[in-house]
């Protein structure tokens, strides 16, 4: 092309500065669309695939109720194409002086590893690091206490409970800030979480594993390759383990029987103590009584010797008094020099010193035996003074030594009781968005996955909109250059250098719209996603890539909508003479319509409105534009609209409408007498509203587009005629009770339809314990966030075979609020018989941060749609303007007012706007219902009740527009140069 043509080129875009911004922005609008929705997904998935490589997070995570023994790890090691595995160690505490309940793992060093936020990571015991949310409540170096609950043995998972903070991290498991998931301590919920070393933990086996495998390496995460694998790999790694099952209880029951063991055997020693305590006394006391006997006898025998002893001492004492009197005899008769006399004082003189000598020996004996007897006394009064002491000290500690072996003894029959009933051991084998405290990666798949679903739709609208708008605006440029184009033939150039200059003002008004686009794509539309969620989730800020792809297809759609029109409709017009050319396009012909031939219709209307008729039909390739193009940006408003009400009028619905219970308290399995007591007592204060025994459980189902395990709320009432104080059971379209019968049970919407079932099918799923069960439909309830299903005392029994039990309740509070709620559900989680309590906060915390990303996307939605409305409507009225600015000088030249000829003309526009509309609430309601299928999370139902703010804000939008378009018109048409735009062209 030579310097006249381009010349002519930038004059003719100078001219039609509004048609060529019409187009640029309408290519904008699509490129920016297209490519934002098309790369925000995979963007987000790359941030997360790269984070979750930078930390190795595990692909799978084993979690046993009963840990993980040496047995299991040698299991696990051998699992076919595993790559890594890590044992650790949890558990669930609460801050010291708080609610807050803290899971507290074992630091790893190669799996599941941790992102330092700030100081370091643990490195010696009494070191911890805390979730980087907390980093604004503590600081580095501050202590902080924990308190632990003790598990059946009466032990603590953790050997201290005061710990220094020595950094700041996040999870590669644990990505929310809002929604951490279940806790077995504070209120119910989990609030945080740190780490440890592994020698802070007390623990003879592992609970956790978390593992890798080979086959998954390099995958995306996110995508149907990775997730039909690691369901494979999960499937092979839950039937190795479940092989396990006897064995492991065998060893669980031994081991816990070792531990017992000792404390019986102490129990036993205390109870032969004591027993030997007492046999002691009562030993004593039989000594005592044969030494106050045996005292007894010799001192008869000792008395009845002196009194034998006296006798003899005084039979002789009266013979040697009568011999003392033969020898005084003797001696009165002279007799003392006689033999008889010396052998009478010799034998007297012998038998006085023998009675003298025995005498003596008397004495000595008595002392002796006197003495003898005395110290027995002694010795008798000491040792019943030992036996007294010994004995009031027995009887002051045997009844609490007693009362202490005997609280023992019960205590370890309880625990020994406790371990018969503890049920099979179970393995808990989660993929990433199934392991505890996963609802973060939940909510960031789900997002990533909602952005794709609406790029397979809004986009592609969105551009079929502005390229019919593009083709009509094209045609109306070429048809306005239509002289120019004659003339240019006139002189001699060729088709194709007068072809090119068109499409030349497609091809640069459309391609600079669209890199303009794809800026904005690429940049824009990832960045306000990820500020939608960056508060709620712990992931780094998205990755930006740029995709040449979706790039190249969106300037090949702009060169569709762009150049191929005025390529197509330049090429027709040049078949023409150029003598042809250079005269004006001879306007429509004008032709009856099919109203006209209902006299009764069209004799009522005046000569303005059958013009507007007229004309409407007359240009019949503007009437469509029109049409399409208003209902194309009706059709996004409403459809925008309508999903933000819906995921906004949720929370309001479930727990307003449809549940009316505050949170459900979980009793332990088994549980004593006592802790069922201080259960019950609380389920009876003050605080409380009202409450109903159930049955609770928790269900599990894979479905969903990942294959993920759903958890499900079983919910068994014991009472089914209150049961509509707490939960309100009725179908969504016939807003009609559904009851609860002997024939099935009610599951929620979501369920059915993730399940594809409906009333009268059967469906399965596995309880609690891995078994899997049948259960029948009788009903479909309505309910947005969760599944649930609901049956009768009867239906429970039958599908589970065994007799109904209550062990839990829902509860009502008297005061409903988020605050009270965590209170009081800290005070039941403080009970020793309380095994957990659900509160509703948990899902809608999750739902808030999808329904906020969604929000912000529907907010761009809505713009986008706003200013296509606006160019369309713009460019559209202007193009009309144009083609019949002759017809428009006519009529004022007869003397129409200003305001007639602007109705003259806007009437038509008024009235294909409405058309529009009308059509685009149609079309707006389709697209709505893809929406609510394809876009929620798998627990997730969008309301599809439609608001009357649904129609009522694109009409107002729209109508919005259209009446500053009338203003902008109508001081155009005041303007108008009539002799200029009447005068001849030939």
């Amino acid at each position: 092309m030579n310097k006249i043509i381009w010349k002519d080129i930038w004059q003719s875009i100078k001219h039609t500065k509004g048609q060529f911004f019409s187009i640029l922005g309408l290519m904008l609008l699509g490129a920016y669309c297209l490519v934002g929705l098309v790369v925000t997904g995979p963007d987000m998935r790359d941030t997360g695939n790269d984070y979750a490589k930078k930390l190795n997070t595990p692909d799978l995570t084993v979690i046993s109720n009963y840990g993980l023994d040496h047995q299991d790890v040698k299991r696990i090691n051998k699992t076919k194409g595993l790559k890594q595995a890590e044992y650790g160690y949890m558990t669930d505490t609460v801050v010291k002086g708080s609610k807050k309940s803290f899971r507290i793992f074992s630091k790893p060093s190669r799996v599941g590893k941790y992102e330092l936020r700030n100081g370091h990571l643990p490195n010696k015991k009494g070191q911890i690091a805390l979730a980087a949310q907390y980093h604004k409540k503590y600081k580095i170096g501050d202590k902080i206490n924990f308190t632990e609950k003790s598990n059946v043995l009466g032990k603590t998972f953790l050997k201290r409970h005061s710990f220094k903070i020595v950094g700041f991290v996040r999870s590669s498991q644990i990505l929310s800030n809002v929604n951490l998931g279940q806790s077995t301590s504070g209120t119910g919920e989990l609030k945080g979480y740190a780490v440890a070393v592994p020698q802070d933990f007390n623990s003879d086996v592992y609970m956790t594993a978390n593992l890798t495998y080979k086959n998954l390496r390099g995958i995306d995460s996110y995508g149907p390759t990775y997730t039909n694998r690691v369901t494979k790999d999960k499937k092979e790694l839950k039937k190795n383990l479940n092989s396990e099952v006897s064995a492991r209880k065998s060893r669980i029951n031994d081991y816990i029987n070792s531990k017992l063991q000792p404390k019986q055997d102490k129990l036993d020693q205390a109870k032969d103590e004591l027993q030997t305590s007492q046999d002691k006394l009562i030993s004593a006391q039989k000594q005592l009584t044969k030494g106050k006997a045996a005292i007894a006898k010799n001192e008869q025998v000792l008395q009845s010797k002196s009194r034998s002893a006296q006798s003899q001492l005084q039979a002789g004492a009266s013979q040697l008094a009568q011999a003392k009197q033969a020898i005084g005899q003797m001696q009165a008769a002279g007799k003392q020099n006689t033999p008889q006399y010396q052998a009478a004082v010799a034998q007297y003189s012998a038998k006085a010193n023998e009675l003298q000598s025995k005498k003596q020996q008397l004495q000595a004996t008595s002392a002796g035996a006197q003495a003898k007897l005395s110290q027995a006394k002694q010795e008798l009064a000491s040792k019943q003074a030992e036996y007294k002491q010994a004995k009031q000290k027995f009887a002051q500690s045997a009844p609490a030594a007693r009362r202490k072996i005997s609280a023992g003894q019960k205590k370890l029959d309880k625990i020994k009781e406790q371990v018969k009933e503890l049920e099979s051991p179970t393995y808990t084998i989660s993929n990433r968005r199934e392991v505890p405290g996963s609802e973060g990666d939940v909510v960031y798949t789900t997002i990533s996955q909602a952005v794709d679903d609406l790029a397979k739709v809004f986009p592609i609208f969105l551009y079929f909109v502005a390229a019919l708008v593009t083709f009509t605006t094209m045609n109306r440029f070429i048809d306005e250059e239509r002289i120019n184009s004659g003339t240019l033939k006139a002189l001699g150039y060729d088709d194709h250098v007068i072809i090119n200059k068109f499409t030349f003002y497609g091809f640069i008004s459309g391609t600079l719209g669209t890199i303009i686009g794809i800026y904005l794509g690429h940049t824009l539309l990832p960045q306000i996603v990820y500020h939608a969620y960056y508060n709620d989730l712990t992931l780094p800020p998205i990755e930006q890539h740029f995709y040449w792809g979706i790039s190249i297809i969106a300037i090949i759609l702009s060169w569709i909508s762009s150049v191929l029109p005025a390529y197509l409709t330049a090429k027709g017009e040049l078949n023409e003479k150029p003598a042809a050319l250079l005269l004006p396009k001879p306007p429509a012909a004008g032709s009856k319509i099919m109203l006209e031939k209902i006299p009764f219709i069209w004799n009522h209307l005046n000569f303005t409105h059958k013009v507007t008729a007229r004309n409407v039909f007359r240009y019949k390739k503007r009437m469509l534009m029109t049409i399409f193009g208003v209902c194309g940006a009706a059709a996004l408003l409403f459809t925008g609209f309508s999903v933000k009400n819906s995921i906004g009028n949720m929370n309001k619905r479930q727990f307003g409408d449809l549940i009316h219970y505050d949170m459900i308290v979980a009793k332990k399995d088994p549980i004593t007498h006592s802790q069922n007591v201080a259960v019950n007592k609380k389920l009876h204060s003050n605080a409380i509203k009202s409450e109903a025994p159930i049955h609770y459980e928790s269900m599990s189902k894979t479905a969903g587009k990942n294959n993920d395990s759903q958890d499900i709320k079983l919910i068994v009432p014991s009472n089914t005629k209150n049961f509509k104080n707490y939960v309100h059971l009725n179908n969504r379209k016939t807003h009609k009770n559904i009851p609860l019968s002997n024939n099935g049970a009610v599951v929620s919407e979501r369920l059915a339809n993730l399940l594809h079932a409906k009333v009268g099918d059967k469906i399965s799923m596995n309880d609690g314990n891995g078994h899997k069960r049948t259960i029948k439909i009788s009903g479909i309830t309505e309910m947005y966030m969760g599944h649930f299903v609901f049956m009768n005392p009867t239906e429970y029994q039958k599908v589970f075979n065994k007799t109904f039990s209550t062990n839990a309740s829902m509860v009502i509070l008297k005061n409903g609020s988020s605050k009270n709620t965590e209170n009081e559900a800290y005070k039941f989680m403080k009970l020793g018989g309380t095994a957990g309590v659900v509160q509703n906060t948990t899902i809608t915390q999750e739902v808030n941060t999808v329904v906020e990303s969604l929000n912000m996307i529907m907010i761009v939605l809505i713009i986008v749609a706003g200013l296509l409305a606006i160019v369309i409507q713009y460019n559209l009225t202007n193009i009309n303007v144009s083609e019949r600015i002759r017809e428009l000088s006519t009529i004022k030249v007869l003397g129409f007012y200003d305001n007639e000829v602007t109705m003259y003309i806007y009437r038509e526009t008024i009235l294909l706007t409405c058309i529009g509309l009308i059509v685009g609430y149609g079309v707006g309601d389709l697209l709505y219902r893809y929406i609510l299928y394809v876009v929620p999370p798998d627990n997730v139902m969008f309301n599809p009740a439609l608001s009357a703010s649904s129609f009522l804000w694109p009409f107002g939008v729209i109508g919005i527009i259209t009446l500053v378009l009338g203003f902008v018109v109508n001081n155009k048409l005041k303007n108008i140069d009539m002799l200029e735009a009447l005068k001849s062209v030939d």
